[in-house]
């Protein structure tokens, strides 16, 4: 039986996205993973753990983009969210741009005990102490689960 060309367009062009298996469409199913990825490696991030700050921050910056595309943008409640995000991306920025720096100088200078290398591990190291207690601060758990 064929059909005609006008049946066959209508049927591959639905007025709204498929839903999920959950009832979501994929921009929100998208939105949702996006959320529990930052929700996983926060909680990381804010044990100290290198990959968890690196992967928090790679998450922020994920949702900052796809939050103007889902949210409407003309709430107050959208426009505090995306400060929020971008607060926490800045937040981990320092942290993790240190983390950078220590590892590319113990690369560079595996096994060597110079005293200008141990001066320059341990004021890296400090910094990043200090940046790692400003994220804390910035985005402990009560704050997070606020976001």
């Amino acid at each position: 039986m064929r059909t005609s060309p006008t049946a066959r367009s209508r049927r591959r062009s639905p007025s709204a996205p498929a839903a999920g298996a959950d009832g979501r469409t994929p921009l929100a199913q998208s939105l949702g993973h996006r959320v529990e990825a930052l929700a996983d490696h926060l909680h990381d991030a804010l044990e100290g753990e290198e990959r968890g700050i690196h992967q928090a921050r790679v998450a922020t910056r994920r949702l900052r983009e796809i939050v103007p595309i889902v949210a409407d943008g003309r709430s107050h409640r959208d426009a505090r969210l995306r400060r929020r995000l971008k607060r926490l991306t800045r937040a981990l920025g320092p942290v993790r741009e240190l983390d950078v720096a220590c590892g590319l100088v113990t690369a560079r200078v595996a096994g060597k005990a110079a005293p200008s290398v141990v001066a320059l591990r341990a004021h890296l190291t400090e910094r990043r102490l200090v940046a790692f207690d400003e994220l804390r601060d910035a985005c402990g758990p009560h704050r997070a689960r606020r976001l």
